[in-house]
């Protein structure tokens, strides 16, 4: 019973694992392969055999083509099967030296059929036709001769005849795509008009499709920049890479260019972005791209303005296997088969560092010449890899490569290799190094670049001339005497940065420089390129963080203190602001704070965003991108690009107060110890303000997971933003103190507020941690801001004979304000006392009703003291309203707002179905209609005569 049960279950495990045509080409293997065809020689618009398979197993025989053009793709579904409908043949034959085994033919316009010996499957979303045959004969397929004829309306297309031996006739590939834009919003991820038809999303939507692998590189400045404005695109990275057809690569973290700084800065671009990537994509790469593939070495020309001797230790201490070069120049030393071998690079440090070339005549022909990309591909052989590597924007069809027909190319060659599988193997780098095929000894690499941009002349060509010319240039943002070059600038951050603690803050200090360096000292037309004048022109503010970092480390003596320092060393003081919780950055361009770092959440910065690409400016100034607006920024009346003055108004243990003034605006900042915010008060003179300010919440964390929330109180109290990761939090705090919210704005990586105010108001800036209530905030909320003494307008107003009107700038106390002992009545001709005092409806005014009439003609003044606003502020001492009594008619202030201030018994004129009034005072004179619409009705003319003289008088006016 046993030895039964056994026969069946080994029987059922042959069964179960015969081979079947199903129309997966990953079900066939590389020695079932026999041979390509020339891509491209058939007679017809279709028909054209590109590979072909053979596989004999348990009696029966199994064939497959693959061909270039069975469908038509677009957008990489099948738009038309070319084989459907049409009269369209194949024969087959087998043959050895002396018999002809088969001869078979078969028609191909049907999907499949089966009869009572063969089985025909054709799968067009892989170009693939399988066939089954019965086979009778004791011949191995190496000992045969497999031909196929293509036939279209009777007539041969194309052909192939191949031996049944393999021969090592694979072909490799690899493709690399390299995404290198700065940190501010770009098109590159979807494409720029008509989105369809280009962007990086393209590429990536055809891997998907074909399951085909490619190897992509996206700069740490690219990373966040996805991450705040497209996060789904880095979704579909990290979908790739648990999908096995996204193999991500590393480099250096913002692309500077690496030989022409120190060491330091390369270890520390090369970990940063490794250590990103990993924790972007869940991916450890072990690949990486090196910057403008620019390699030199100390003592091998070009090595002009060489700094750091030797990059390859770069790499590998941080766990990187292999970079990619350039097959020429780079490996022009290993001979003729440079272009598809990884080798090892020769070095006396110890180092084992692999090179993967770019097969330059692959990425062109990809561009350029279809079908020879596709030749090229299937004649690497078992031994060699051919790896497309350049900008990613170039399949794309981004910027200049746009409305090429690359991207319709770059697709139909990753569907060549998915159909074509496994005779085309599709590889991830990470897996092609550890492929000994692939390999070849350790030789000495060529230095220089890539022949567009120097090749064997350097960066730039002329022995490294963009960069030693960048380097003698003078930053656009430096005012020393003599000015400070970009050499210079650099290397001052550098080493200002070698010496803070190593904290949170300084690490910004880090990004700012290294992302300011980005494509260090590019050209265009034989000039330093504006744009490198942007970012460069922004290196030195990599000092303000070094600064900074010494005050989180506790080492500053005062606790609070103000002080003018050039702290981002451009040859200009800034005012600096701090107490043991914050610390403020003032620059005199706009008089705002650049940068305000708070010393919670273990050190943040919470306004800046100084590796932010700058794409308008090559100064400190606010961008209409709004990637860069400051804190407090005076954008009405528009100050934002004036130099402001400075002052400390003093200095104390409890306390410190500075002042910034520019035209009608005195701004006030003032910090106590302790508090996690900065008192700001406006003096501004009648005026209407509004000011912006721009937060980014723990920047730093930000670069790495963008994660904010809006703060924001029901009642406008508070409003600002918030790090979910770490809670650093920033927010305006409006309280009462006269300013009201008035909109939001957005930039990269910033978010902001602009709040108004009028004449003087006060807030808070906060910059702090803050638990999930927001309790920080809400106990601010009882501050009383209202520090400033209600206002008593000039002039009183007769309402009638014996009452008086006085106004006030804000809602007044009623207590204090109907209380008669606070009032005087002087300069009077004739005696009047005070009855009772009302506050009105609008609690800015007050009514004096007086025991006597007013007499016709008197004058004097009604003095005040100890009138209290709301908030118990008190009206200066004495402060007066002048009344004046008019003979006749009552001339008296009409204040032009809506509001009919006429006195009904001595100013109405005339009561008719409309009402004239009149009166005056020593400046205007008042006319007043009610209910007369004149853009309705027509004109109302105006004629005044003093002495019935024709030549004297005013002149007529109309309205």
């Amino acid at each position: 019973m046993k030895q039964i049960i056994l026969i069946i279950l080994l029987f059922s495990f042959v069964i179960l694992n015969a081979f079947e045509i199903t129309g997966n080409v990953k079900s066939w293997e590389l020695e079932d392969f026999i041979g390509f065809d020339e891509v491209g020689d058939c007679k017809a618009d279709f028909g054209d055999i590109t590979s072909t398979f053979v596989r004999i197993e348990e009696g029966k025989l199994f064939v497959r083509l693959n061909f270039d053009d069975m469908v038509i793709r677009k957008e990489n579904r099948i738009f038309r099967d070319n084989f459907s409908n049409q009269n369209i043949k194949m024969q087959l034959k087998i043959t050895n030296n002396k018999h002809l085994f088969i001869t078979r033919n078969f028609n191909l316009n049907a999907t499949s059929y089966r009869n009572f010996d063969s089985y025909f499957l054709r799968t067009p979303n892989s170009n693939l036709l399988e066939i089954e045959l019965n086979w009778y004969h004791n011949f191995p397929k190496e000992n045969l001769t497999f031909a196929f004829d293509i036939y279209l309306d009777n007539q041969i297309i194309d052909s192939f005849s191949g031996k049944g031996t393999r021969n090592h006739r694979g072909g490799n590939c690899a493709f690399v795509h390299h995404g290198n834009q700065g940190l501010t919003y770009t098109e590159v991820f979807r494409g720029q008009y008509p989105e369809e038809t280009s962007g990086f999303d393209e590429v990536l939507e055809v891997h998907q499709a074909a399951l085909v692998p490619g190897n992509f590189h996206m700069s740490g400045t690219l990373i966040t920049a996805a991450n705040w404005h497209d996060p789904a695109f880095n979704d579909w990275l990290r979908i790739g890479v648990t999908g096995g057809w996204v193999s991500m690569l590393t480099s250096a973290y913002a692309q500077h260019i690496m030989p022409f700084v120190h060491d330091d800065m390369n270890n520390w671009a090369v970990y940063t972005e490794k250590e990103m990537v990993d924790y972007v994509y869940n991916y450890v790469p072990k690949v990486a791209w090196v910057p403008e593939r620019v390699w030199l070495a100390s003592g091998h020309y070009p090595d002009a303005g060489l700094v750091d001797s030797w990059l390859g230790d770069n790499w590998e201490q941080h766990g990187v296997e292999a970079v990619i070069l350039d097959d020429s120049p780079h490996l022009d030393n290993v001979g003729w088969d440079k272009s598809t071998k990884i080798t090892w690079m020769n070095n006396g440090n110890g180092i084992n560092l692999r090179v993967i070339p770019i097969h330059n005549e692959f990425v062109g022909k990809v561009h350029y010449d279809l079908n020879g990309a596709k030749t090229l591909v299937s004649s690497t052989g078992d031994y060699g890899i051919a790896v497309y590597g350049t900008d990613w924007e170039v399949a794309a069809e981004m910027n200049e490569h746009h409305d090429t027909f690359f991207l319709d190319n770059y697709e139909e060659l990753i569907w060549y290799c998915h159909d074509n599988y496994p005779a085309v193997v599709t590889w991830k780098l990470d897996d092609a190094i550890y492929n000994s095929n692939f390999n070849y000894p350790g030789v000495d690499i060529t230095t220089g670049t890539y022949f567009l941009l120097g090749g064997y002349d350097g960066y730039g060509g002329s022995n490294n001339s963009w960069y030693t010319d960048f380097a003698a240039t003078g930053s656009h943002s430096d005012f020393h005497d003599p000015q400070w070059n970009y050499g210079t600038v650099w290397w001052d951050a550098y080493t200002n940065l070698q010496d803070a603690p190593n904290n949170n803050i300084s690490q910004l200090g880090w990004y700012t420089m290294m992302t300011n360096l980005h494509e260090t000292g590019w050209h265009t037309d034989g000039e330093v390129s504006d744009w490198i004048h942007r970012y460069s022109s922004h290196i030195k503010n990599a000092n303000v963080y070094e600064e900074a970092s010494h005050w989180y480390n506790g080492e500053y003596a005062d606790t609070t203190n103000a002080f003018m320092s050039d702290i981002d060393h451009d040859g200009g003081d800034e005012l600096i602001i701090h107490n043991d919780k914050i610390f403020m950055v003032f620059e005199g361009i706009g008089g705002k704070a650049n940068w305000i770092f708070s010393k919670d959440c273990g050190g943040v910065a919470v306004v800046g965003s100084d590796n932010v690409y700058w794409s308008e400016s090559d100064g400190d100034y606010n961008e209409s991108s709004n990637n860069h607006v400051a804190a407090l920024s005076d954008v009405s009346p528009n100050y934002q690009n004036d130099i402001y003055s400075f002052a400390i108004d003093y200095v104390r243990d409890n306390e410190v107060q500075i002042s910034m003034y520019y035209g009608v605006i005195h701004k006030v900042v003032r910090l106590s110890p302790g508090n996690d915010y900065a008192e700001v008060i406006y003096f501004a003179g009648d005026t209407d303000v509004y000011v912006k300010s721009g937060w980014t919440p723990d920047y730093l964390s930000t670069l790495w997971d963008v994660d904010w929330e809006r703060v924001w109180d029901a009642d406008a109290a508070y409003m600002g933003q918030k790090n979910v990761n770490s809670g650093a939090t920033v927010a305006y705090i409006l309280n009462n103190g006269g300013t009201y919210h008035n909109g939001t704005f957005e930039g990269t990586l910033v978010k902001g507020d602009e709040i108004h105010g009028y004449d003087q108001f006060k807030f808070l800036l906060y910059a702090g941690w803050t638990d999930e209530t927001y309790s920080q905030l809400e106990a601010l909320q009882s501050i009383n801001l209202d520090e400033f003494s209600p206002e008593l307008y000039e002039f009183a107003q007769i309402i009638d004979n014996n009452t008086v009107q006085i106004s006030f700038n804000e809602g007044m106390d009623d207590i204090t304000g109907e209380n008669i002992a606070n009032y005087q009545l002087s300069g009077f001709t004739n005696s009047y006392t005070i009855d009772t005092i009302e506050r009105q409806d609008n609690w800015n005014l007050f009514h004096i009703n007086l025991n006597e009439n007013l007499v016709a003609g008197d004058e004097g003044d009604i003095i005040v003291n100890n009138i209290e606003d709301l908030n118990g502020n008190a009206v200066a001492p004495n402060s007066s309203a002048n009344l004046q009594v008019p003979n006749g008619i009552t001339p008296h202030h009409i204040f032009i707002d809506g509001t009919n201030d006429f006195d009904q018994t001595t100013e109405r004129i005339q009561a008719n179905t409309d009402t004239l009034f009149i009166t005056w005072d020593e400046d205007y004179l008042y006319i007043g209609f009610e209910s007369l619409a004149l853009d309705i009705l027509g004109d109302f003319f105006v004629n005044l005569d003093v002495n019935q003289n024709d030549t004297l008088g005013a002149s007529t006016g109309s309205w």
